[in-house]
């Protein structure tokens, strides 16, 4: 059901962007054509500009607000383990006590604050689509390889250790075998599509020089 509504939200929001956005614009709209259609309905002024408007804005903000709290908690995880360790071990407290007093410290806060969105602050500015660029470069390759390359590769290796210990009608696998070697392709192809037009584009630049 989860997957089934994210689908349609995307099947409406690109039915929604081709029906709007005109073939032939003019105008403000005619240097964003070849971008992004979120541009160009925003460089008009028809009766969406201001709701979608308001869901850029929000779109931001949420991708703000959960980049934040990755790097919290992975400044957290780093932080206060070995402070937790020695506080555990002279206390004799839980982890659960020390992680709580851990995280109600001001200066702790600012301190993780401070560290966070300093350096991603100056890399944002260094130009208005290093943020695009970071997400793209996110999509080809981590998030393909992590939800696609490794979890069959995963699976394959659980199955062969349970082929070995249990028989076939007690195993409790991930699916036909045929399933698995077909995503793991599809992913292994998608990552190399990647590697090739990234090598390509940086080829053509190389012999521009």
């Amino acid at each position: 059901m989860g997957s089934f509504l994210t689908m349609s939200l995307q099947i409406g929001w690109s039915a929604l962007g081709t029906s709007l956005v005109p073939v032939t614009p003019t105008g403000a709209a005619a240097a964003t054509a070849l971008g992004d259609p979120v541009a160009v309905l925003l460089s008009g002024s028809g009766p969406v500009r201001l709701p979608l408007f308001c869901l850029a804005i929000t779109a931001i903000l949420t991708t703000i607000l959960g980049s934040y709290l990755a790097l919290l908690s992975t400044y957290n995880d780093f932080v206060n383990a070995p402070q937790n360790e020695r506080m555990g071990a002279k206390h004799n407290r839980s982890k659960e006590e020390v992680h709580e007093h851990g995280m109600k410290s001001f200066v702790h806060r600012f301190k993780a604050a401070l560290v966070i969105s300093i350096p991603s602050s100056l890399i944002a500015c260094t130009s208005p689509s290093v943020f695009l660029k970071a997400i793209d470069f996110a999509g080809s390759y981590p998030v393909l390889i992590l939800w696609g390359v490794l979890p069959p590769l995963m699976a394959l290796r659980s199955r062969s250790k349970m082929d070995q210990r249990t028989s076939s009608k007690e195993r409790n696998t991930a699916g036909p075998l045929v399933w698995l070697l077909l995503l793991e392709f599809v992913s292994l192809f998608m990552v190399g599509t990647n590697v090739f037009q990234d090598v390509s584009h940086v080829w053509n630049n190389l012999s521009k020089l």
